[in-house]
C-alpha cells in the first residue's frame, strides 16, 4: 500500500511539472529555452499518455468483448457496442479540442484569458471560455463510460471478491473484469466530484477563481443557495446550451476559430 501511495504522488507531482516550468519561465520575464523545451516535451508526453490511455481502452473493448457480444447476437451487439463507440469517440473528440483551443499568448501573458477557470494538468492546457465546453462535456463522457464499465462488471466483482469474503473463503483465481470494476468506480468517483463543482459554477454563472472569493465573502450555504436562485444561467446559455448534441460541427467551428 505504502509504494502504491507513493506512485500516486510522484505521479501527480509530475503531471503537474510542465505546469511548474511554465510558470517559472513567465514569471521571470524571459523566454528561458530549456525551460520551454522541457515544457513542451512533457506536456506532449502526458496528452500523448492521455490519448494511449483512451484508445488503449477501447481498443481492448473492439477486441475482446465486440466478438462476445456479437456471438450473443446483432441486439446484444447494438445495445452496448454503438453506445460504446459513441461515448469513446465524443469523450476523444471534445479532449482534443480542450488540449488545442489555447488562449492567444498576448492574453496568457497579460494574465486577461476570457473565463479563465484553471489549468488542467491533463490536457497541459487552460480551461476558459474558448473550450470550457468540450471540457465540460469531456468529463460528461467519461463519467458516462465509467457508469457504464462499473455496471457491467459489477457481477464479476462482487463473484470474485465479495461473494467469497460473505461465504468465508477466499478465492485464489484473480478475475480481470473485477479488477476494471475497481478502476472505473475509482475515476467514477473522482470525476464525479469534479462534475458537481463544475456544474454548480455553471449554475452559480462564475468561474472558480469568482467562486471560491464568493464562498469567502458569502459563505458557503448562501453560495449554493444562489446556484439555485440563478434563473438565466448566462455561462451556460452562452457556452454548453448551443453545443449539445452538435458534437462533430461544434469541434469542427472551434477549431476554425483557434487563435
Amino acid at each position: 500500500m505504502s509504494w502504491l501511495l507513493a506512485l500516486i504522488i510522484l505521479g501527480v507531482g509530475f503531471i503537474q511539472l510542465p505546469m511548474l516550468l511554465d510558470i517559472l519561465s513567465s514569471s521571470t520575464g524571459q523566454r528561458v529555452s530549456i525551460l520551454k523545451t522541457s515544457h513542451r516535451v512533457l506536456q506532449l508526453f502526458v496528452v500523448a499518455c492521455t490519448l494511449g490511455v483512451f484508445v488503449g481502452v477501447y481498443a481492448v473493448f473492439a477486441v475482446y468483448h465486440m466478438p462476445v457480444l456479437w456471438n450473443h447476437g446483432p441486439l446484444a451487439f447494438m445495445i452496448h457496442a454503438v453506445p460504446v463507440t459513441w461515448l469513446w469517440s465524443m469523450a476523444l473528440l471534445h479532449y482534443s479540442v480542450a488540449v488545442m483551443v489555447a488562449p492567444s499568448a498576448e492574453e496568457k501573458r497579460e494574465k486577461r484569458v476570457p473565463g479563465f477557470d484553471h489549468t488542467c494538468p491533463f490536457t497541459m492546457n487552460y480551461v476558459w471560455d474558448g473550450n470550457f465546453a468540450s471540457f465540460y462535456l469531456f468529463i460528461n463522457y467519461v463519467c458516462l463510460g465509467m457508469v457504464y464499465a462499473s455496471v457491467t462488471t459489477f457481477n464479476d466483482f462482487y463473484a470474485a471478491w465479495i461473494q467469497p469474503l460473505l461465504q468465508g473463503h477466499s478465492n485464489d483465481e484473480l478475475d480481470s473484469h473485477s479488477l476494471v470494476f475497481v478502476g472505473a468506480s475509482a475515476i467514477l468517483q473522482a470525476l464525479t466530484v469534479f462534475w458537481v463543482w463544475q456544474t454548480l459554477l455553471l449554475l452559480l454563472d462564475q468561474t472558480t477563481p469568482e467562486a471560491i472569493a464568493y464562498v469567502q465573502e458569502h459563505g458557503a450555504i448562501k453560495t449554493l443557495y444562489d446556484c439555485f436562485e440563478t434563473r438565466d444561467h448566462q455561462r451556460y446559455q452562452r457556452l454548453i446550451r448551443p453545443h449539445l448534441g452538435l458534437g462533430l460541427l461544434y469541434a469542427s467551428s472551434m477549431m476554425e476559430d483557434k487563435p
